[in-house]
């Protein structure tokens, strides 16, 4: 047994907010309800959660409340702990913290389900949450996002993984680890001329790579040049055997790519920091080019996917001056084969 398929960079979920987008949800209503569904991976208390108001107009209040499952993957309506609730919360557009005001104390027990609710106990005119994505890869089960119209009956919204934040006791926060979703929006690293995107990873061991996996690229307009590949070491020259040209024609904008290494002629990596690095010197301008997005937090202590955005306006400069965007992600992984460490191959999954 091999390496087959073996990634290690972000979260291809990552790609997926960029490609489809967030999902969001209508709160105005009197009534209305939103849950994040979780899987505890600690016994931290919550100390507040945090989540992002795509529109807000003229909005009523809402009250956010810690639940425990009802035993079927709904809120119960009863708080996992009786000072996990906020009453009287008016919406604000952007990221927005809720903090209890009281901090709980009951330590949750891992690998059981709760439920961050949000219900309108006012109506307003607009209050539109940013809710959810929705992969075309496996979902984070059993983390999802389930909405009600009455406050009480709540449905889930299919393969939906819920964009939110929670905050513990220790002021770190969890999401990814619980099965939530910690990114909200994407933006651009646009790829033509000497403007280049990479992602900055360190490995262990000695890696044979046999690809490059990408989970999202779009393309705007019609790129004049192909799209070039490679990875950097950390004093930014070439590994050898690690360029890659791909023929700008077999491209389909938003659908990514995952491109491989002739056979007997895969890089290798010894352990070090290394970038993986796009660029497209024959595409002139933004309006004509390749676009890789990075997808960003809703607070850099939320994220925990491996790889750090980097962008430079010139890759052929020297030195190159990078540009590293901290906290955030973009979809782009090296695909293994084999890696050796301490006189040993290892032959299992690895990778996010």
């Amino acid at each position: 047994m091999g390496l087959e398929g073996s990634r290690i960079g972000p979260d291809r979920s990552v790609g997926q907010l960029s490609a489809g987008g967030v999902v969001t949800v209508a709160l105005a209503t009197l009534n209305y309800g939103w849950s994040a569904r979780m899987i505890a991976n600690n016994t931290k208390d919550i100390k507040g959660v945090k989540v992002h108001w795509a529109s807000v107009s003229a909005p009523g209040q809402v009250t956010v409340r810690i639940e425990t499952d009802d035993g079927a993957g709904k809120p119960s309506g009863t708080l996992y702990d009786a000072n996990a609730v906020l009453t009287g919360q008016v919406p604000a557009a952007g990221v927005q913290s809720f903090t209890f005001a009281v901090l709980p104390t009951t330590a949750r027990t891992v690998g059981t389900a709760y439920h961050l609710v949000i219900e309108t106990t006012t109506g307003g005119t607009t209050q539109t949450l940013s809710s959810h994505l929705i992969p075309t890869n496996p979902a984070n089960y059993p983390a999802n996002a389930l909405t009600s119209t009455d406050g009480t009956t709540y449905t889930a919204v299919t393969n939906a993984i819920p964009i939110c934040s929670l905050v513990y006791d220790d002021d770190t926060e969890g999401a990814s680890l619980e099965g939530l979703y910690p990114y909200y929006t994407t933006a651009n690293n646009n790829i033509y001329g000497t403007n280049a995107a990479a992602i900055e990873l360190t490995t262990q061991g000695t890696l044979t790579v046999n690809g490059i996996d990408c989970a999202c690229l779009d393309i705007a307009g019609t790129p004049a040049g192909d799209l070039r590949v490679r990875i950097f070491d950390s004093g930014n020259n070439t590994v050898a055997n690690s360029t890659l040209t791909l023929d700008k024609d077999m491209f389909v904008s938003g659908k990514g790519f995952i491109a491989y290494y002739g056979s007997g002629s895969e890089p290798t990596l010894t352990a070090g920091t290394y970038k993986i690095v796009l660029d497209s010197s024959a595409s002139a301008n933004s309006s004509n080019c390749f676009n890789v997005k990075r997808v960003t937090p809703l607070s850099t202590a939320a994220v925990t996917w491996m790889g750090t955005p980097n962008s430079t306006s010139d890759v052929t400069a020297t030195p190159i001056v990078w540009t590293a965007t901290s906290g955030s992600a973009i979809p782009l992984g090296l695909r293994i084969s084999a890696i050796t460490g301490g006189g040993s191959t290892y032959v299992g999954v690895v990778g996010g």
